[in-house]
């Protein structure tokens, strides 16, 4: 049986689909078919298998698990479950029937906690749990924001936080509220040291340090087809207070479409500055993705770069990334040679063929999975900064003139949507030699009654009016649009806007000079900048009148 996967289009960052849902759901504007947001599909699907084969397996396997979960989950426990590639739809709900089970009107009835991160899937996130559960997350996933509790219902509970905190705070952290004393955790079969790998890496091992901790429960789900890595975030028999097996199918990313040229354009943009021994962080989505694309055709034409290595907070294992590996271009010089060269805090893969090539021993071979608060770790950076050159590649949604970025938010009319969270973006774009953040200057929406297209500029004086900034002005080296590259660390106000507006388009560019030089709300530290682009750039007629009207 082949995985199923949780179907997504994976564009510039984990999430963005989830700007979709929240308009579908929450207005008449939806993305017109060539916007650069897509819609997103139904949680988690089948891949390979029938649709009645599946069902009967879930059932009988959640009919497993609720037995477990009856002596163990109990109304004031905090749970943690896993959540990207090691998330299963067989958790959630076996851990929704126990919730259920819980008399909240009982007398001293506290409510369960329940902490995930980056969950697809909402069939734990029903309206029959409130009172019972609360949820916690500080990332979401597509099924944080549609299912019927969710983060912008105030269902589950938010927290604002970089991922590198998550240990500190949170999960290792035996007085917060927060620190869980159940554990179900993913795992591989154990090799033959008796190792079992888990699913979720850097996060797992911190939720079962917590656990032991406070003299928890660690249940460990034995599947068949989890793969197995290097590093140290693997535990044995003597971590684990309750085993099951539970042998299915592992989620996995998919990605459907054929890039974008404006995607291929950022993508090239940022291939285009690295240079051999570089050591990369890459983010989530079609960007860092198409960056390991780049690299490949870039070397196939030109030999170059030949030495590149990884070391991110979370790693996609794709077929580009798989390629390079056997191109010998990756695993580069910033490593010595031996098992798990590759280090990351979340592995993650892009489709079923990529989880089978990491249970074909390449995961342990290759994949070295750290905890989560030592990879994202100001020290831990600066210790592989000696070995090369630590590039961060990300994304942003919008972004100010002075280089404020939004990453995790959408305004609109002055309302506040969440969608994702901080994740490890800041920790590398603060900790690198080399930060980049790429932001599509558009976007288009479409009226759901009258059908009419609106153009939405992602560039402006400020952030939309709502949004929430995720990076300073002073987190980003270097802004990527498909124009271009603006290099923003160290340069003033006045040369950050003039960078910017060589690098959007004119329409956009013009938009936000208009704003710096409107009569009624002139910025005067801009003005003569915003003044010199309209001389260097003439409104035609048209656009002159139309300015007029406006102001």
């Amino acid at each position: 049986m082949r995985g199923y996967q949780l179907v997504r289009r994976i564009n510039l960052m984990e999430g963005i689909e989830g700007m979709h849902d929240w308009m579908k759901g929450g207005s008449h504007l939806e993305q017109a078919e060539d916007s650069w947001w897509a819609p997103s599909e139904e949680g988690l699907v089948v891949e390979g298998i029938t649709e009645k084969e599946r069902a009967e397996l879930l059932q009988q396997s959640v009919e497993k698990l609720e037995k477990v979960l009856e002596g163990v989950v109990n109304p004031g426990s905090v749970v943690y479950i896993p959540g990207n590639n090691a998330q299963m739809k067989e958790i959630h709900q076996a851990l929704r029937a126990r919730l259920n089970a819980f008399d909240e009107k009982a007398e001293g009835f506290k409510p369960a906690i329940i902490y995930q991160l980056l969950s697809a899937d909402p069939t734990l996130y029903d309206s029959d749990t409130k009172g019972k559960a609360r949820f916690v997350t500080p990332f979401a996933g597509a099924g944080m924001r549609n299912g019927e509790r969710n983060i912008n219902n105030g269902g589950i509970e938010f927290i604002p936080m970089h991922l590198s905190e998550v240990p500190r705070l949170h999960l290792e952290n035996p007085e917060s509220e927060f620190c869980p004393d159940v554990a179900i955790v993913q795992v591989s079969p154990p090799d033959e040291y008796g190792h079992y790998s888990l699913g979720e890496g850097g996060v797992a091992i911190s939720a079962i340090r917590g656990v032991k901790a406070r003299g928890g429960k660690v249940i460990a789900i034995v599947n068949k087809n989890c793969p197995r890595f290097g590093g140290s975030c693997n535990i044995t028999e003597a971590d684990i207070d309750i085993k099951l097996t539970i042998d299915v199918p592992v989620a996995s990313h998919g990605v459907e479409k054929e890039p974008e040229q404006w995607e291929r354009d950022m993508a090239q943009h940022i291939v285009d500055g690295l240079r051999d021994g570089d050591i990369l962080q890459l983010g989530i989505g079609s960007i860092p993705a198409l960056v390991l694309r780049g690299i490949k055709e870039k070397n196939a034409k030109e030999g170059k770069p030949k030495d590149i290595s990884i070391f991110s907070e979370v790693l996609v294992i794709n077929k580009d990334l798989r390629d390079l590996i056997g191109m010998g271009i990756i695993p580069g010089s910033a490593f010595e040679a031996g098992p798990g060269i590759l280090k990351c805090g979340i592995p993650l893969f892009a489709t079923a063929e990529d989880a089978e090539w990491l249970k074909n021993e390449n995961g342990k071979k290759y994949i070295s999975v750290e905890p989560q608060g030592e990879m994202n770790s100001r020290e831990k950076m600066e210790y592989m900064k000696k070995a090369g050159r630590l590039i961060s590649i990300n994304a942003g949604l919008c972004a100010s003139v002075d280089g404020t970025v939004a990453a995790h938010t959408i305004g609109k009319g002055g309302e506040t949507t969440y969608f994702s969270g901080f994740g490890g973006a800041n920790d590398f774009n603060r900790g690198a030699d080399v930060s980049f953040v790429c932001i599509r200057p558009t976007r288009t929406i479409k009226d759901k009654v009258t059908g009419k297209e609106e153009i939405i500029y992602n560039f402006g004086i400020k952030l939309p009016d709502g949004a929430v900034a995720t990076y300073t002005p002073n987190d980003i080296d270097r802004l990527v649009t498909p124009g271009g590259v603006a290099e923003l660390r160290g340069k003033p106000l006045q040369e950050r806007l003039r960078l910017i507006l060589g690098i959007i388009p004119e329409d956009v560019a013009r938009n936000i000079v208009q704003d710096v030089l409107n009569p009624g709300k002139r910025n005067a530290i801009l003005a003569d900048t915003a003044q010199k682009w309209l001389e260097e750039h003439p409104m035609k007629p048209q656009e002159a009148v139309h300015m007029q009207m406006a102001a």
